[in-house]
């Protein structure tokens, strides 16, 4: 049974929803600080902001070897999309209505905020109660990386405004309607869900996976993991999910890197 439209757009609503509640925290509690400023510890706010603005610049830095790198993704997510229509058939006739609603309930909420959201908080207020700086800005750095990631892929969808594979008929992987549509911010390009969870996945691959090797094969099992149900489920072609892949890891390795200096030294301390 096909997805209703209605579906997607109340997961839209959610994301937003959730994002909107933990700025809410953020905003009215006086331990949220964090990042990249010449005070001690600024406002997450305003590292979000400082943090957007280089997010916005950086494409105007790009050397040869960057654009290297975005005509490689761009090209191998083309071609992958000259193969969605053949792959979202062999989805269709190797259905499994057990897997869909397992990918559904079980492994679709790591990328729409639902499990990680909760489990990025726990883990900062067990930061703060131990004093553990290190962790408590790495799930900061999470959070800002969640934020970034959600929007940047939303921003594609309203300018791609490409149908999902549930609703295009018949199975028309090549329906783009641009930003005036009636689900602009719910089309299918890029895959939201899987732009998150591989964000997450490489932020705390980063930060965690030299000390602890398991993170990155268990961070990034689950985003892939999130990326194959997005797919499984025909709410993305199989390039939406490639492309959603690649935005998240850019996005996490930018966010990373942007504030790994001001946050090496705490990280010194919590080994210590």
């Amino acid at each position: 049974m096909k997805p209703k439209q209605k579906d997607f757009d109340y997961s839209a609503r959610m994301i937003l929803l959730k994002s909107i509640f933990v700025w809410l925290i953020l905003l009215v509690s006086p331990f949220c600080t964090y990042a990249q400023s010449d005070s001690p510890e600024p406002k997450f706010l305003r590292s979000v902001l400082n943090d957007g603005k280089q997010l916005v610049l950086e494409p105007f830095q790009w050397d040869k070897k960057d654009i290297a790198n975005l005509t490689l993704a761009t090209g191998a997510t083309a071609f992958v999309m000259l193969y969605d229509e053949q792959l979202h058939r062999f989805v269709v006739r190797n259905g499994n209505k057990g897997l869909e609603k397992f990918g559904d309930l079980v492994i679709d909420p790591f990328g729409n905020g639902l499990y990680a959201l909760p489990i990025l908080g726990g883990i900062y207020i067990s930061a703060l109660s131990t004093g553990n700086k290190y962790d408590k800005n790495m799930m900061m750095l999470s959070l800002e990386g969640f934020i970034f990631s959600a929007g940047l892929a939303t921003g594609t969808k309203v300018l791609s405004g490409r149908e999902r594979p549930a609703f295009s008929n018949p199975g028309n992987a090549y329906q783009f309607n641009g930003p005036f549509n009636d689900f602009p911010a719910d089309g299918s390009f890029i895959s939201r869900h899987t732009s998150v969870a591989f964000t997450l996945a490489t932020i705390l691959s980063r930060g965690y996976g030299k000390e602890k090797k398991w993170v990155p094969i268990v961070a990034y099992s689950l985003a892939s993991m999130v990326a194959l149900s997005r797919s499984y489920q025909q709410e993305h072609w199989a390039s939406d999910v490639l492309g959603g892949a690649i935005l998240g890891y850019v996005t996490g390795r930018f966010v990373f890197d942007l504030n790994y200096n001001s946050i090496r030294e705490s990280k010194v301390k919590a080994l210590q």
